[in-house]
């Protein structure tokens, strides 16, 4: 007997930012500062370099991406993607609130009310979020006042990263928040300067160094900003980290994926598996971090045959 999913529980992510209750809320809902959002907005752009594609198993094509679309809807920005697409966006949330966050949580439930009904992954905003030992509860505006209701634990659906990465894209935009509170653009050490004849090369030089550090686990290169000074064997290695991280994200994002539409409640429950093709393989990105190490591979050709194979 297939276990039917609930209703929906937690509010719908307009409803909530549209609220001026949340205004309350501490939580940022989004990065601040110029390194944190190149790096937010950059787990967005590195599927471009990609022609990136599905296949299936246990169902053809067209249905596989019917289940997909269907589970993935509220991703959706302008109501025509397709499957493909709404799945980079839950990519994207996943390294986004985990950046944020720490944490990415979806609710997967029944959703009966729209023109198209089905199994849903509901959006919670993590700013909305806490978690506590005994549950997680979201804001809810009610009276003018905030209301926590607690989550259904059963409903919730954790996208996990493996080992410590979520933790390191944590503390890496934690510790790039504190830099970019210190730039050298900063208006008011500007103003200072004028009386006190500061060298901003200097300044500028420990940020770049202390940025480099900052987000060495990761490999992001702050576009070139902060690698100004490094060798181009470098900058092809850090960005060699950095589509591996990156890539890790999409395979973890695809195996939880994997896991929910395999629900009983979805697909009729047939069983059905996604596959993501078009984009190396971590063990491929490794091998090439080897080959920048060892001078044993071009940097050209890493370039155009794993940073940017899809070029005019």
């Amino acid at each position: 007997m297939i276990t039917p999913l609930r209703p929906r529980v937690s509010t719908y992510y307009w409803a909530l930012a549209a609220a001026p209750e949340m205004q309350n809320i501490n939580t940022p809902r989004g990065p601040t500062g110029l390194y944190t959002r190149m790096l937010y907005e950059d787990f967005d752009h590195l599927h471009y370099a990609y022609k990136i594609g599905f296949e299936y198993d246990g169902v053809d094509r067209q249905r596989g991406d019917d289940v997909i679309s269907s589970l993935l809807r509220e991703l959706s920005h302008y109501g025509r993607e397709d499957a493909t697409s709404l799945f980079l966006q839950l990519v994207s949330a996943v390294a986004h609130d985990h950046l944020m966050y720490g944490k990415c949580t979806f609710e997967l439930f029944e959703d009966a009310d729209s023109d198209t009904p089905g199994p849903r992954l509901g959006v919670l905003p993590g700013w909305s979020l806490k978690h506590r030992r005994r549950g997680s509860f979201q804001a809810v505006p009610r009276a003018g006042k905030l209301e926590w209701r607690r989550l259904p634990a059963t409903a919730l659906t954790e996208f996990r990263l493996p080992g410590r990465l979520g933790k390191e894209l944590y503390s890496t935009r934690k510790r790039l928040q504190i830099l970019d509170a210190h730039r050298a653009g900063d208006p008011v050490m500007l103003a200072k300067a004028r009386s006190t004849g500061y060298d901003f090369n200097t300044h500028q030089n420990s940020l770049d160094e202390m940025a480099a550090r900052a987000t060495k686990s990761i490999g992001w290169d702050g576009r070139d900003l902060f690698l100004r000074r490094a060798t181009n064997s470098y900058r092809t290695y850090r960005q060699l980290r950095f589509r591996r991280t990156w890539l890790t994200v999409v395979s973890a994002a695809t195996e939880t994926l994997n896991c929910v539409i395999n629900h009983p409640a979805i697909n009729a429950g047939t069983p059905l598996n996604l596959g993501v093709t078009g984009l190396p393989t971590v063990e491929d990105v490794e091998r090439h971090m080897a080959a920048v190490i060892n001078g044993t591979e071009s940097l050209d050709d890493i370039f155009y045959n794993v940073l940017h194979p899809r070029r005019p």
